[in-house]
């Protein structure tokens, strides 16, 4: 969407809304205090956001009178003005160093003389003003004989790093724009049904209390597959990054990542004549595919382990019950012994005791011919 309408009657996005205010999230943390100069306004959501981020003044200008007339009537604030005006004409419009900080969102490729706007804007900002610039990777969107209709021209990375910083200086931080994807704590009240306070959905902001970056996986943006460019000059500290986001039912996310690897395994090889963009897709399916193949083997490899563990402990087990019936079976011998040798036993145990009952003589007989006798031959 190469203008976003932001009035009351127009319908909501979440998604353009989370891409458009994430370009002004960078600023806003440099807002307070600084006289602001919001380049390619359109229709001022991001000049009213700068102002509640406690900026002294701000100053937008867009090339459209309709967008400027929209702004007016949406965002009205004495801090704030809307005015119609061109990029390479800065100059003569604000006196020199009349900035404390200048925001250009996706500018430059509309412009006639890139070079010439930049030059104003290094006029129109003061000695350490910071400058925020960004420019969409149209390389990644659009075929290479095609291009957007309203764009003059594509940059490249490089392209864009090395117009930009012959003009501005190397006191010049660089980042890139993509999408992103994770998960945040939102109020249980965050989405109200709608505004109470008569301004358009995509300026009912709040600032997270804590925002991480974790590492990208194998599919993180580079130059060459992200959706837009970042210079930052002049910060006086390390630029970490800055976005919006909005919060997504865990069914829609199910949904979502669900479908993707569908679309990974399902997708054809790009063509010869593919556009940049459906070559980079490809690859990153083609990666998705290769993640997910290592993957497979992987738990083949596990299964292949825990069958032939299962096979072991099934030896093992066959092991035990033949030692187990060994012993059962040498339990059964000597039972069936003891039961054989108990009579007689008995018999001798009471012949002991009937000798005993005997004349020591008789008894000392008796004990003799009990020896010689033994056991198994007494009656």
């Amino acid at each position: 969407m190469e203008r976003l309408k932001v009035t009351l009657e127009d319908e909501y996005s979440a998604v353009e809304a989370s891409i458009h205010v994430g370009r002004y999230a960078l600023a806003l943390p440099f807002a307070a205090g600084r006289r602001v100069l919001d380049i390619a306004c359109g229709e001022g959501y991001g000049s009213w956001l700068m102002a509640q981020a406690g900026a002294a003044s701000v100053r937008g200008i867009d090339v459209a009178d309709d967008a400027v007339a929209r702004a007016r009537a949406t965002f009205s604030d004495p801090r704030i003005s809307f005015d119609t005006g061109q990029g390479e004409t800065l100059a003569e419009t604000f006196p020199e160093a009349s900035f404390d900080l200048v925001v250009s969102i996706e500018t430059i490729e509309h412009v006639q003389d890139p070079v010439r706007f930049l030059e104003a804007i290094r006029r129109v900002a003061a000695p350490d003003a910071i400058i925020i610039l960004t420019c969409p990777n149209d390389h990644w969107y659009y075929p290479p004989h095609e291009s957007n209709p309203y764009h003059l021209r594509k940059f490249t990375l490089p392209e864009f790093q090395a117009l930009t910083r012959g003009v501005l200086g190397d006191a010049v931080q660089w980042m890139i724009g993509s999408a992103a994807l994770g998960f945040a704590a939102v109020p249980l009240a965050a989405d109200p049904d709608g505004p109470a306070d008569g301004l358009p959905r995509i300026v009912h902001v709040e600032t997270m209390e804590a925002s991480l970056r974790v590492p990208s996986s194998a599919v993180a943006p580079a130059p060459e597959t992200c959706s837009y460019f970042v210079g930052v000059w002049n910060a006086p500290g390390r630029v970490a990054g800055a976005g919006a986001v909005h919060a997504l039912s865990m069914d829609a996310y199910a949904a979502m990542m669900a479908a993707y690897p569908q679309g990974a395994a399902a997708a054809p090889a790009p063509s010869a004549d593919a556009s940049p963009k459906e070559r980079v897709l490809g690859a990153a399916l083609q990666r998705e595919n290769e993640i997910m193949a290592a993957r497979i083997r992987e738990y083949a490899d596990q299964e292949a382990e825990l069958r032939d563990r299962i096979r072991e402990c099934a030896e093992q087990e066959a092991d035990l019950r033949a030692r187990l019936d060994a012993l059962t079976h040498e339990r059964d011998a000597l039972t069936h012994e003891r039961d054989d040798l108990l009579p007689a036993a008995l018999r001798w145990r009471g012949m002991v005791e009937r000798v005993r009952r005997l004349s020591p003589t008789t008894a000392k007989l008796a004990a003799g011919w009990l020896r010689r006798r033994g056991p198994d031959q007494g009656h």
